[in-house]
């Protein structure tokens, strides 16, 4: 399982100090996926459950999560990636959290398999790549 934290570079998230829940950067400028939905509007989850939905203002747009990390960057605007992505940029004060006890979305990975006696070895390999890979990114439960 994996979270998707509100984040922006230092100088962007200086200029909103006053922003402790979704709500307070209506406006701010964004930068996202651009295979998310076309609507301008997204909702976050809180601490205790709750919801907020705010509009964006989506300033820029790219088709990879490391294009959007590098808008992020950048300074182009706020965004949510998957903690993994940007666990590094996180630690070495590149990206910030905003509203720090919001996510946008946790992300679950499941895989159905077939029992163990008739499982494939390439399954079984990839499975242990995976959680090898997830292990690495610092993904809890990985």
């Amino acid at each position: 399982m994996t979270v998707e934290p509100i984040v922006a570079a230092p100088a962007l998230a200086d200029r909103y100090p006053q922003a402790s829940r979704p709500r307070d950067l209506a406006g701010a400028p964004w930068a996202r996926h651009s295979l998310l939905a076309r609507h301008d509007v997204m909702t976050f989850r809180g601490p205790r459950g709750e919801q907020e939905e705010i509009a964006v203002a989506v300033r820029a747009e790219a088709n990879t999560g490391d294009g959007v990390r590098a808008l992020l960057l950048a300074g182009v605007g706020f965004g949510a990636l998957p903690e993994h992505l940007i666990a590094e940029d996180l630690q070495r004060g590149a990206l910030v959290r905003v509203c720090p006890e919001w996510i946008w979305k946790q992300i679950t990975l499941c895989a159905v398999l077939p029992s163990a006696k008739t499982r494939p070895k390439r399954v079984t390999l990839f499975l242990a790549a995976l959680k090898e890979a997830l292990v690495s990114a610092g993904v809890p439960g990985g």
